[in-house]
């Protein structure tokens, strides 16, 4: 009973809160209208009237101000939600409603304590202070807030969490949450990862590289391992990805921390292990996934042990034969684009539009394909070149006709005036020199297959894009390696020459 009555008085206070104001706004009107007011002299009315006039305005004022507060709290809850955040934010607008309210009453609690906000408070400042609460959940609010804003380019994201140390680390350590729900760790490596681009190595928390380390050793969770052979969750394999690109950015970074984090992944067998369980095609990962798996690897190569190296070599021959029909894919691709342009270009009236996209996508999964092989080849380079020795190279590998075919399959199949084309080539010639080197016999097959004349058409066909790319020495990607096509045709032509005369000579 004391209940009810307690609830029927706390309804009459907010029933009277409401009707209240507008009662004094109608009586105020009334009165500001109506001045009859009594008085018994002439003297005595006028100052009664000036007093009821400032009493009656300022209870009306008073009135006013109460409903414009009440609409505008109103019209903050009701605070509509950018299009960018229902996009990014999984489409659950009322949750990130709530989170918008979150920092409006914070804000309003800081204007309550002091008038005068912080220069610097904004909705980035107040989701970096979440990440120092000691809330689980706090945490995973103020990450998907900064994940919404790190999407949209927001550069205060960036300028706001390098400045702090301490955020770092946060998010860094929020990398290893290994709880059932992995949306927090998906979400601090995709912040992580955009920032790392203005990260400087020097400027991270101490224990971070190991960290960092530590995450390409871990497994997918138990319940990713019940799906079907070849599957992987969707979630798992955007983080993979993410952090795959944040460990190639740090470990490629001038200075000593890179070369420790380097030292840290090449020294754990698990972390190798599953770099190269992305390149065995047992599950069916992106190529982006697998060149990223493959830039790391060529980054720690150099401190593998034996016994990991012999491992990586036996992989990845195997992975470069298994993949006999990449360049034949990258062939046809070419031909059924070319086709359809010149028909394209002929028929009348124009191709509709749907087709021109198609065209697009496909010359989209043309240079992925591409960039996919010239990470590859990368890889071989660094391993021939800095790796293995003519023993290991022997027992590990069988250099025959079928090798020496693949290669040249490569060259005819990128044989274009592209810069992809061009470091695809380059690649290759440095594979069948360190090849050459490593097993002399391998000439006979090189010979056999006609690569002499193979190379020297390549030539030819990209001198101009050859000449072209010495000038753009801004951009890194195109002008690895180092060497210039016209050298490496050289090199391995002097080598096949040499392998014929030595050959006549001997009969």
């Amino acid at each position: 009973m004391a209940l009810l009555i307690g609830l029927l008085l706390i309804d009459a206070v907010f029933i009277v809160s409401l009707v209240g104001p507008m009662a004094t706004m109608a009586i105020s009107l009334t009165r500001l209208i109506q001045h009859d007011y009594d008085g018994s002299d002439a003297s005595s009315k006028g100052k009664l009237r000036a007093a009821l006039f400032i009493f009656y305005s300022l209870a009306l004022l008073h009135s006013l101000c109460f409903y414009f507060w009440l609409l505008l709290h109103l019209s903050l809850e009701m605070l509509p939600i950018p299009a960018s955040i229902e996009e990014y934010g999984h489409g659950d607008g009322g949750y990130y409603q709530m989170l918008l309210r979150q920092y409006l009453q914070e804000t309003k609690t800081k204007c309550a304590n002091d008038p005068k906000l912080p220069g610097d408070w904004n909705l980035v400042t107040y989701a970096v202070g979440l990440l120092d609460s000691a809330s689980p959940d706090d945490h995973l609010d103020g990450l998907r807030m900064l994940d919404v804003l790190a999407i949209n380019k927001q550069r205060s994201v960036r300028l706001e969490l390098l400045s702090s140390r301490h955020s770092v680390q946060n998010l860094i350590e929020m990398l290893e949450w290994d709880g059932p729900d992995q949306e927090m760790r998906e979400r601090a490596a995709r912040i992580v990862a955009d920032v790392a681009a203005a990260l400087r190595v020097a400027q991270m928390p101490a224990g971070a590289l190991h960290c960092i380390s530590s995450l390409l050793e871990a497994s997918p969770r138990s319940d990713t391992l019940k799906k079907p052979k070849g599957e992987y969750d969707s979630e798992w394999v955007d983080i993979l990805s993410i952090l795959l690109r944040l460990v190639m950015r740090l470990i490629s970074a001038p200075g000593e921390a890179g070369t420790v984090l380097c030292h840290e992944i090449s020294a754990s067998n698990d972390a190798v292990h599953n770099l190269l369980g992305i390149l065995d095609g047992q599950i069916k990962f992106s190529l982006q996934l697998q060149e990223n798996a493959m830039d790391v690897l060529s980054e720690i190569s150099i401190g593998l042990s034996a016994a990991m190296t012999e491992n990586l070599v036996k992989k990845l021959y195997h992975i470069f034969l298994a993949n006999s029909g990449d360049e034949e894919t990258v062939s046809e691709a070419r031909e059924s684009n070319n086709s359809e342009m010149h028909n394209d270009e002929e028929s009348k009236p124009p191709k509709p539009a749907g087709l021109k996209k198609s065209l697009v996508e496909k010359n989209d999964e043309l240079s992925e394909e591409r960039k996919h092989l010239a990470a590859l080849l990368s890889l071989l380079v660094v391993i021939c070149d800095n790796l293995v020795d003519a023993d290991l190279f022997s027992n590990v590998t069988s250099v025959n006709d079928e090798l020496a075919k693949k290669l040249k399959k490569i060259i005819e199949a990128n044989n274009e005036n592209t810069a992809d084309c061009l470091r695809i080539v380059k690649l290759t010639c440095q594979v069948v020199i360190a090849i050459i080197h490593l097993k002399p016999s391998s000439l006979k097959d090189f010979n056999e297959s006609n690569f002499n004349d193979v190379v020297s058409t390549a030539f030819k066909n990209m001198s101009d894009i050859e000449n072209c790319m010495l000038f753009a020495v801004k951009d890194r990607q195109i002008t690895k390696p180092a060497k210039t096509l016209s050298s490496l045709v050289k090199e391995t032509q002097g080598l096949l020459h040499n392998a014929q005369e030595t050959g006549n000579n001997s009969i």
